[in-house]
Order: structure tokens, then sequence, then C-alpha cells
């Protein structure tokens, strides 16, 4: 009857003890388990970082390429303005010479 009441005894503490080896690796899988969802998270935060930055330095591109767009516009303007204000003066003299002459 002893002999029986420590093996019951034993088997109880080896049971014990696999709970608490199963209870162990469960918290270490877990644990795992937090630790790629974790990394997972922050990649992703990192590529939504670098989406933006991308898509910012983007719009930047954009902007300066249309301010460099009407900055050569404005030049073109410009250029025709004043050539059409010198054949407006040219023609003004040649008429002013017409009438000198003229007179």
């Amino acid at each position: 009857l002893h002999e029986a009441k420590e093996a019951v005894q034993k088997a109880s503490t080896e049971l014990d003890e696999a709970s608490d080896g199963d209870k162990a690796a469960k918290q270490e899988a877990k644990d795992a388990a937090d630790a790629v969802e974790e990394e997972a998270q922050k990649t992703l935060d990192d590529s939504k970082q670098e989406k933006d930055l991308a898509e910012e330095e983007q719009v930047a591109c954009d902007a300066a390429k249309a301010a460099e767009d009407e900055k050569k516009e404005a030049a073109v303007k410009k250029k025709t303005e004043a050539a059409n204000a010198a054949s407006e003066a040219a023609s003004a003299a040649s008429e002013a010479e017409n009438v000198k002459a003229e007179s």
C-alpha cells in the first residue's frame, strides 16, 4: 500500500511538472508570436513612413517642375511682349520718318 501511495504521489508530481512544462512552452510560444507580431507591425509602420516620404518627395518634385514651367512661360511671355514693343516702336519710328519726309 505504501509503495502504491508513493507511485501515485510520484505520478502526480510528474504530471504537475509536465503541466508546468506545458505552461512554460505555451508562454514561450505566445511570447514568440507577440514578438513576431510586434516586428511585423514595426515593419508595416516603417513601410508606411517610407511610402509617405516618397509621396511627399513626389509632391515636392511636381511643385518644383510646375514652378520651373511657370518661370519658362513667364520668360517666353516677357520676350514676346518685348519683341512686340520693339516692333511697335520700329513702326512708330518708321511712321514718324514718313511724316517727316512728307513735310
